[in-house]
């Protein structure tokens, strides 16, 4: 059991361990639950902020590898295989926040190193496949885009036909 644990166990008079048995605890006074609780909370917080950054990071990380690949000079085909093999166990789909850029990045990876025999385009393409299926922002802009394009038809035709009409 770790401090933390402990604290919280020890805020409340009873509690239950690992095989479910109750383990009185003497009460705190007031002021140190709220101390407990607070140091608790901040450290939560830490560990969230933590975690996000780390995530946004590791796919910032594996982005700008993506752009040097493409938009650099030309790397060795082995080298693109292993990035494409990582990107896709490590990349946080839901963090990304302009799936279109990856996309474009990709299908230009995929344009440049296609007649190189030893290029596995089966990767770059599942890498596509997942980042279009998994990515919240790609279906939010899909479906926010398709609507403003049945609007924009739909006055479109009305304005056709009130032209011949």
């Amino acid at each position: 059991m770790n401090i933390k644990e402990f604290l919280v166990l020890c805020i409340h008079k009873q509690a239950k361990n690992q095989n479910g048995d109750i383990i009185p605890f003497g009460k705190f006074p007031m002021e140190i639950n709220y101390i407990i609780l607070e140091n608790i909370r901040k450290d939560a917080a830490l560990v969230i902020q933590r975690y996000f950054f780390y995530k946004v990071k590791k796919n910032t990380d594996i982005f700008l590898e993506l752009i040097d690949i493409h938009t650099g000079y030309p790397v060795p085909v082995f080298f693109v295989n292993r990035i494409l093999h990582y990107a896709i166990d490590n990349v946080s789909f839901s963090y990304i926040q302009d799936p279109n850029r990856w996309l474009d990045y990709i299908e230009g990876i995929v344009y440049d190193y296609q007649a190189v025999p030893d290029f596995n385009v089966s990767s770059a393409n599942l890498l596509i496949n997942m980042i279009i299926s998994k990515s919240v922002a790609y279906h939010t802009h899909y479906s926010i885009n398709s609507e403003i394009e049945n609007l924009m038809f739909d006055n479109y035709n009305w304005n056709i036909e009130n032209f011949y009409n």
